[in-house]
């Protein structure tokens, strides 16, 4: 009996012993495990934070790209050149009154990005487009001479811009003098000019008018000086001049009018020179 005694009680002390040796062994591998899992963790983390970080500069990039580009700066790569009055080293620093701008491309379009340009010159008193070589404009670009608040003077010529629309000049109500010449144009809409309360002086000659629609000019109180000449006018409506009291030049040469309605001039009481 006491051999079989001992005996138990040495495999007890075995047992004891595993047991104790096994704990050891666990609490001495949980610091170990718990280091590895928070360094698996760090590392999920970064990665999981990359494609943000790649979002954010990519983000960055496109906000780069669409910044405004100064009207007035030198060497660019843009489908228009523009020459600013007053001039600078510093085109940054450039408060321009005058632009005169120059398109030597055919693929400038009415949302081209280069337009944005004339974000950076608000001050801007008078302003020429003038289309060269290959290059070409079809339309009055209408969202770009908007918000020039101070422009007094436009023009366009070289261009191709068969048809002027309604109020394609914005309401200007500071605009003094619009001149159009050499455009190609066919058409005048009703109310092309309409709500320039300041505007003097209007030209449109050397185009290829045929008709003048009879509200084509609405609302003008200061107009004095209108140059139709060198088109292919055949009717004037009777209404066409209709409240243009301050007008004292009217030029039409070089048309094709064969009849003259009975009340065509009718309004025009400060007429001085028909030609």
């Amino acid at each position: 009996k006491k051999k079989k005694k001992k005996s138990n009680m040495t495999a007890l002390n075995h047992l004891l012993c595993t047991l104790t040796l096994i704990l050891f062994l666990n609490n001495a591998l949980q610091p170990i495990e718990s280091r590895q899992h928070r360094e698996r963790d760090r590392k999920n983390r970064h990665r999981g934070s990359e494609p943000s970080s790649l979002a954010s500069q990519q983000h960055t990039i496109i906000e780069t790209k669409v910044e405004p580009i100064n009207l007035c700066s030198k060497g660019r790569d843009m489908k228009l050149v523009c020459h600013c009055s007053p001039n600078s080293e510093n085109a940054e620093n450039i408060r321009a009154t005058k632009a005169e701008c120059w398109i030597f491309r055919n693929d400038l379009k009415k949302t081209d990005p280069d337009w944005t340009a004339f974000h950076s010159q608000s001050s801007l008193e008078s302003l020429a487009f003038s289309i060269h070589g290959t290059g070409n404009l079809s339309f009055i670009p209408t969202s770009v001479i908007q918000p020039l608040r101070h422009l007094k003077k436009l023009t366009i010529e070289f261009a191709e811009i068969h048809n002027v629309d309604s109020h394609a000049f914005g309401n200007f109500t500071r605009i003094h003098n619009i001149s159009l010449p050499n455009n190609q144009i066919r058409t005048l809409a009703a109310k092309s000019f309409a709500n320039h309360m300041d505007l003097r002086e209007l030209s449109l000659c050397h185009n290829e008018i045929i008709e003048v629609d009879a509200f084509s000019f609405e609302n003008l109180p200061e107009l004095n000086r209108l140059n139709l000449e060198h088109n292919r006018i055949e009717v004037l409506h009777e209404e066409t001049f209709d409240n243009l009291d301050k007008l004292t030049e009217l030029l039409l040469s070089h048309n094709n009018i064969g009849i003259l309605a009975r009340e065509m001039f009718k309004g025009l009481i400060n007429l001085e020179i028909l030609k």
